[in-house]
């Protein structure tokens, strides 16, 4: 496992954007993203690049619920630029009256206090593993 630092300010980014999510002010979010970032959903399939296209992935897939909250349960700095979130989203598909909950691992990697990649996957230990990885790989 890659070691953890001990960065505040790169934990204290994440937190930042993490909440700016949370209180879904996406262009506040989108400011912590390089503008040639890459978002890949391995949730949803998707793939953007750029801060517009990741702004544009986002409000569109947000819009598909009535109601929606998303909040960090962890933010772990993994060291090397490397930051590992898990997400709790809650949300009322539009037009339905069920509740929908998903719990997702993101991997965030940073350069120059900028996201450049961020990747979000269901399989929480696998994207976990692939975080640890990268962390030692940048090394």
């Amino acid at each position: 496992m890659a070691e953890e630092s001990t960065d505040a300010d790169l934990l204290e980014l994440a937190h930042e954007w993490n909440d700016a999510f949370r209180r879904r002010e996406l262009r506040t979010a989108m400011s912590f993203y390089a503008s040639n970032a890459v978002f890949e959903g391995k949730v949803t399939g998707d793939r953007c690049e750029g801060r517009a296209a990741i702004l544009d992935f986002f409000e569109g897939f947000i819009a598909t619920f009535d109601d929606y909250e998303v909040g960090a349960s962890q933010i772990v700095d993994l060291g090397n630029g490397v930051v590992f979130v898990i997400v709790h989203q809650r949300g009322r598909l539009a037009g339905s009256t069920g509740e929908v909950r998903m719990l997702n691992a993101h991997i965030v990697e940073f350069a120059d206090r900028l996201i450049t990649r961020h990747i979000a996957d269901t399989d929480i230990d696998a994207a976990r593993a692939a975080a640890e990885r990268l962390a030692e790989e940048r090394a």
